[in-house]
């Protein structure tokens, strides 16, 4: 009895030591579906502890963007990533939730918007956690300082509102934190700050020689929902991609292409500057799609500028000295032909989440416990982070025209390898 005594008096006294240890709020960077994600686990695994998202983008929490022009080309929530949704609460139902706005691949491959997938998880979290979290639309994070108190840090967060005359104010305020967590994307201003500015991480990243841009295509007569158009693999390969379906009856063309020429040339793909252009090069390589979208999406798809994939590693997705950890596309660079940086986002928030609840649970040291989780995770997420960014350049191997004619790369096998939930990263890349 006595000895069960003192067990639950330091239960107790390691509870209030770590809630000690985080009086600041947790403040997560980005409110895409890693940030989301780590925010639904954390919460899940510390009852009482308050999570800060600050997100740039505007309130979407109401709407969905099924029905307006976007860029995005959608996620690929295969079984990997299936598997780490199902961590959480109630995780069955969320999987279900996910997979109502999916456009679902032959494969076993859902495809889901980002904006969608947000608002999916977005209503998981209030739900479930309702009442521990607060998301802060058009704020961004800019970058970190030291507090007034030794050891004490705090973000520069710069908030974007309309005064009453409708014109747009610029807000700069400065909040502590415990633990921030960037999951601020590819171009995170956190993960520049510990780079550039302060030497606290060593970064090889190396942009993708080509260019990617995503057309939004109504329903195609001469398509099934759900079907999948691959690139017509003839040499050369200067564009590459597939027309691929969008929840729940659409269809999106991603198109990738070497720019080449002039600056008006090369920001679209085919060298096309005009609406007639485009349309004739996109018949021509697809001859499926006979449909396309108001002409005034089709200028805007022509004037916007292009995106880049990059490769990238990172030495340590924590710093634990200034308690920040990185997840997501922040962490570890991605390509988008193994559809797995949804994956490898959600895998990340969940390692975090898991490794604080772990070190909260083993550690007696309130004032180290914080530092040996961010070790822990960093030393884990590290290592499968760089597999999975070696892993990334088979896609090099594709899209060169005489390599893809020794047909040595199958791809239909190598995907389902790298989707089996049982098999890390590392495992598979050594």
């Amino acid at each position: 009895m006595m000895l069960l005594r003192i067990s639950i008096f330091a239960l107790v006294a390691l509870v209030a030591s770590f809630a000690t240890a985080l009086s600041d709020p947790v403040v997560v960077a980005g409110g895409g579906p890693a940030g989301l994600f780590f925010a639904q686990r954390y919460l899940e695994l510390h009852p009482g502890h308050s999570v800060q998202i600050y997100e740039p983008k505007p309130d979407e929490r109401e709407k969905s963007t099924r029905d307006h022009y976007d860029s995005a080309f959608g996620f690929g929530i295969g079984e990997r990533a299936r598997c780490a949704l199902k961590q959480t609460q109630q995780g069955e139902k969320l999987v279900e939730a996910v997979g109502d706005i999916a456009a679902k691949t032959a494969s076993g491959l859902w495809l889901v918007n980002r904006q969608d997938l947000c608002h999916v998880l977005k209503t998981h979290l209030f739900k479930t956690c309702g009442n521990q979290v607060d998301i802060i639309h058009g704020a961004r994070v800019c970058g970190i300082h030291e507090g007034s108190e030794k050891g004490k840090f705090a973000v520069d967060i710069k908030i974007k509102r309309l005064d009453e005359d409708g014109q747009e104010l610029s807000i700069t305020k400065q909040v502590p934190y415990s633990l921030l967590v960037a999951a601020d994307g590819t171009h995170s201003k956190i993960r520049q700050d510990l780079v550039q500015k302060r030497r606290k991480i060593r970064q090889q990243r190396f942009a993708r020689p080509v260019q990617w841009k995503t057309l939004q295509l109504p329903t195609q007569p001469n398509m099934e929902p759900g079907s999948f158009l691959p690139f017509p693999m003839t040499a050369p390969r200067e564009e590459f991609g597939a027309v691929m379906p969008r929840y729940p009856n659409r269809f999106v063309a991603l198109l990738f292409w070497k720019p080449t020429g002039s600056k008006r040339t090369w920001r679209n793909p085919f060298g096309c500057t005009t609406i007639k252009e485009l349309k004739t090069a996109v018949q021509t390589t697809f001859p499926n799609v006979s449909h396309f979208p108001p002409d005034d999406e089709l200028q805007t798809y022509l004037d916007m500028e292009p995106g880049t994939e990059y490769y990238m590693k990172l030495s340590r997705h924590a710093v634990e000295e200034m308690q920040v950890a990185l997840i997501g596309d922040a962490a570890t660079g991605v390509y988008s032909r193994l559809a797995q940086g949804c994956a490898c986002a959600l895998w990340g928030a969940n390692l975090l989440a898991e490794e604080l609840a772990y070190s909260s649970a083993e550690s007696t040291d309130g004032t180290s416990q914080l530092s040996r989780a961010l070790q822990s995770f960093s030393d884990k997420s590290v290592r499968e982070g760089h597999s999975l960014s070696d892993l990334n350049l088979l896609a090099h191997i594709e899209y060169t025209p005489w390599l893809h004619a020794l047909n040595i790369f199958q791809f239909p096998l190598i995907a389902r390898i790298i989707n089996n939930a049982d098999l890390s990263y590392s495992d598979i890349y050594w």
